[in-house]
């Protein structure tokens, strides 16, 4: 009952990205792309993307094979996937098919933005915090001129630290799979939730990434804009 559910709403998934479209591809790691089958040889698939500018910028990309899990054409489902005694493909394909759909939801309902304000609003404050010039360091540079407080000496190097340290931190935790994110899944599928929580870990670790890269430049900008040294 749970893999017909499941089978069920991959199916779902699949028809929806070829509403507009007669094919889809869904790969293992819950990619789903539009457009056309143009060819499927032993070693890849020839699918031609669709694009949302102009027909005319529609190109043709070879998909390895061994990435995909099923394509969708003309109405039907293909399944590529086989199991092996590899690491990589050593689940079922029902396993297979509930792992690439929880993939799929954290890569499309599950909510990073959080993660990218957050490290950015961190990397900004360890910037800042480090140009506060103390009244003891003051003393130590000899200069009665010199006006304590933010933005009050050069920072140093220490905040990029925040570019490696942030994307580990958030990329550690196992995720709680609310409600809201489980479009396809059935609770209690650990499968599901192995892809669902691999996904949303490597994508927290992307925008910790990108919100800590931007909180040092904002840090950084900031100080050499409104420094009120100049020493």
């Amino acid at each position: 009952m749970r893999y017909s559910l499941l089978l069920m709403s991959f199916l779902t998934i699949l028809s929806v990205c070829a509403q507009t479209e007669a094919d889809s591809v869904m790969l293992l790691d819950g990619k789903t792309f539009r457009g056309s089958v143009v060819e499927l040889t032993d070693d890849f698939l020839a699918f031609k993307l669709k694009s949302t500018v102009s027909k005319k910028k529609e190109q043709i990309t070879n998909i390895d094979k061994y990435r995909i899990f099923s394509y969708y054409q003309n109405g039907e489902e293909v399944v590529l996937y086989k199991q092996t005694d590899s690491p990589e493909n050593f689940l079922t394909i029902d396993q297979a098919r509930s792992a690439a759909l929880g993939s799929y939801d954290a890569k499309n309902h599950y909510n990073v933005k959080p993660v990218f304000y957050s490290s950015a609003a961190v990397t900004l404050g360890f910037c800042l915090a480090d140009t506060y010039l103390t009244t003891k360091n003051k003393n130590l540079l000899g200069n009665p001129e010199l006006k304590t407080g933010f933005l009050g000496r050069s920072p140093s190097i220490w905040p990029i630290a925040s570019i490696l340290v942030l994307p580990i931190g958030f990329g550690i935790p196992s995720t709680k799979v609310r409600t809201k994110n489980l479009m396809n899944g059935i609770r209690g599928d650990q499968y599901y939730y192995a892809g669902f929580n691999s996904t949303a870990r490597q994508r927290r670790s992307f925008e910790a990434l990108k919100g800590a890269a931007t909180g040092l430049v904002l840090g950084y900008a900031t100080f050499f804009l409104f420094h009120t040294n100049a020493y």
